[in-house]
């Protein structure tokens, strides 16, 4: 399951369909697909961000945003997070998940290696790309 419809084609030649609204600024679903998703368990979860930083973990601006993955999170065995390097040390208000709840984020290489250590020392692997 992808929050997102930009890499659907990449994990899969059959996406499941999202019965969700589409945020086509931000390419992601959200909205009254978080009942059917509590039904269902997913294996892997690659989540988006728009910052994660040790002290808060995974952020975002958006109440629904936040609110379905925080959903997404507790139905899926192993979560992933894409962020480019300008997102570590971001912190925005809502709170998604602490770091323990992320298995690995996977970010690019301009990522300040302080930045890394910290999401390593919080339980989280990092992979840099």
């Amino acid at each position: 399951m992808l929050h997102g419809a930009g890499g659907a084609g990449v994990f899969s030649r059959h996406p499941y369909p999202l019965p969700a609204r589409l945020r086509h600024r931000a390419a992601a679903a959200w909205g009254d697909w978080r009942r059917c998703r509590r039904q269902h368990g997913l294996d892997y979860l690659f989540l988006g961000a728009n910052g994660i930083d040790a002290q808060h973990g995974l952020t975002v601006p958006d109440y629904a945003d936040a609110e379905t993955k925080r959903v997404l999170i507790r139905q899926s065995r192993h979560v992933i997070v894409a962020a480019d390097h300008a997102k570590l040390g971001g912190d925005f208000f809502e709170i998604v998940a602490r770091l323990p709840e992320i298995e690995a984020v996977v970010t690019d290489s301009g990522a300040e290696p302080s930045l890394v250590q910290e999401l390593k020392e919080g339980g989280t692997e990092v992979i840099l790309v």
